[in-house]
């Protein structure tokens, strides 16, 4: 495989929680299953009382990249794809969730006042879509499956930030289906590498979807 330096953690869910790239290995809680993903195996969470955490999986201080798949079994509730936070309350929080619109959205709070940036595609049940989480400066740029869902504004920085995937931290508002190749990048992305990376990748085609800040870079197995 390729590993490129703005690529901080991976998280195949191939049977566990452990980083592929890195050391951010994520621990089960409630004894999350495992099934067929897009690519090998995904993590299968319930909805109820299944997640991962981990003590310092993600540094938000600057620009930053977050992708993966999902595959929802469930509707018509906030659900958390992966969340951070350092303390108790709201600030200091970012979060990418599926709101009760079924539609993907960004929770930032870096002590300055909620930023929540939701898109337009109503997502459903029974199907796997590509998501990304781009921010690049304060500019923030939503995509699923390759196409721009929402674009919106965030202030202040987060640093490193203890992480849940499947939840948000208190747990509350568990996620209900698959989740598979989540990856985390510390650069922001544009438009045409979005799409590129959902091209590239999808159907489980590639093991590794890199970006260097200079040109896009698979990694195949």
């Amino acid at each position: 495989l390729d590993y490129i330096t703005n690529l901080v953690s991976r998280w195949p869910f191939g049977g566990n929680g452990n980083d592929s790239v890195g050391s951010n290995n994520l621990t089960a809680q409630g004894s999350p299953g495992y099934t067929s993903g897009v690519y090998g195996q995904a993590a299968s969470l319930n909805g109820s009382s299944q997640y991962f955490t981990s003590a310092s999986a993600v540094n938000l201080s600057g620009d930053f990249t977050i992708t993966g798949w999902i595959y929802l079994t469930a509707l018509n509730a906030r659900q958390a794809i992966i969340a951070n936070r350092s303390g108790g309350g709201v600030a200091n929080t970012c979060a990418i969730t599926i709101e009760s619109s079924n539609s993907l959205s960004l929770w930032y709070n870096a002590g300055s006042g909620d930023a929540n940036i939701t898109g337009a595609t109503v997502l459903t049940t029974g199907v796997w879509y590509h998501f990304i989480v781009t921010r690049t400066g304060t500019s923030v740029t939503l995509y699923i499956n390759g196409v721009q869902d929402a674009t919106g504004t965030v202030s202040g920085s987060l640093g490193n930030l203890s992480s849940y995937v499947g939840a948000l931290t208190l747990p509350q508002n568990y996620f209900s289906g698959y989740i598979d190749q989540l990856q985390y990048f510390s650069a922001g992305i544009s438009a045409s590498v979005a799409r590129q990376i959902f091209s590239d990748c999808h159907s489980g085609q590639l093991a590794i979807c890199t970006y260097t800040g200079s040109g896009f870079t698979a990694g195949y197995v």
